[in-house]
């Protein structure tokens, strides 16, 4: 059985309000509605990693408001599908993609992440879950299940930002979990999972610095923002984030939390 968190649904709420679009602009060099870690660079990287051609179709499993997805169909010319459980992120997925010109290319599902998806056999050319895996219980039964998806040959992307490296405290649990259910995983566990699925790993590459520097940079940006934050989410909201953004540097920074990016092929 897997699930997905659900936690992200006051996040998906106002993520798209005049005042966190404001502070969106001042975390990220480029704004496409992302909500994470993902910057244009890492994006532009994953253009080159999928190797997609203007016939191809890609997955997004856990597209969320369609930030990312919607730039690489834009940049890369494919279609695609994206799987979100959450509505009011599908709502905003749905709104990008009509705003930039893509709604089209983009088909979004809503599905429940502990059911099989409701997608043939070897569809895809590729596919994407970016900082996802970790909200899910059965990665293992995610990766089988996309490996089923996929063309092939077909690669799959992935990035997992909760691989345990040092010492964690429960306590650092407990606010890097703000957003709902969370598994961290030992080094090598995603690969072995990957392998069983059926799947060759071509590259794995650590990216910690991603969520360092924009964890620093929403941190002092809300604190800019503190009393209007306040009034639109309330000041215990407000604070929970801060202290999850805090505690999100220090174990990055310790190296005690790791993020990787992997890209794989179907064998």
């Amino acid at each position: 059985m897997r699930q997905s968190s659900g936690g992200y649904a006051s996040t998906y709420a106002f993520l798209d309000s005049p005042l966190i679009q404001k502070i969106r602009a001042e975390v990220f060099d480029h704004d496409i509605g992302q909500h994470s870690w993902t910057t244009v660079t890492e994006l532009d990287e994953f253009l080159v990693d999928l190797e997609l051609t203007e016939s191809g179709r890609l997955l997004d499993f856990g597209c969320g408001p369609g930030g990312p997805l919607t730039y690489l169909v834009m940049n890369a010319d494919v279609t695609a599908t994206g799987i979100e459980l959450d509505a009011d992120a599908l709502r905003l997925a749905k709104n990008r993609a009509d705003q930039y010109g893509v709604a089209e290319k983009i088909e979004f599902q809503q599905v429940d992440a502990n059911r099989e998806l409701p997608l043939d056999n070897e569809t895809f050319d590729a596919a994407i879950s970016v900082d996802v895996v970790m909200h899910l219980i059965d990665r293992k039964d995610v990766f089988a299940d996309i490996a089923r998806v996929l063309k092939t040959h077909g690669r799959l992307l992935l990035t997992d930002a909760g691989i345990v490296a040092g010492q964690v405290s429960n306590e650092q649990v407990q606010r890097r979990s703000y957003n709902g259910f969370s598994q961290y995983v030992a080094d090598g566990f995603n690969e072995a999972a990957l392998r069983t699925a059926g799947f060759e790993l071509l590259k794995k590459e650590e990216n910690s610095q991603s969520p360092i520097d924009i964890c620093n940079r929403r941190f002092t940006a809300r604190t800019r923002y503190k009393t209007e934050l306040i009034d639109m989410l309330g000041r215990d909201a407000f604070d929970r984030e801060q202290a999850y953004l805090e505690t999100m540097v220090e174990l990055y920074s310790s190296r005690a939390l790791i993020r990787y990016r992997y890209l794989c092929r179907k064998v």
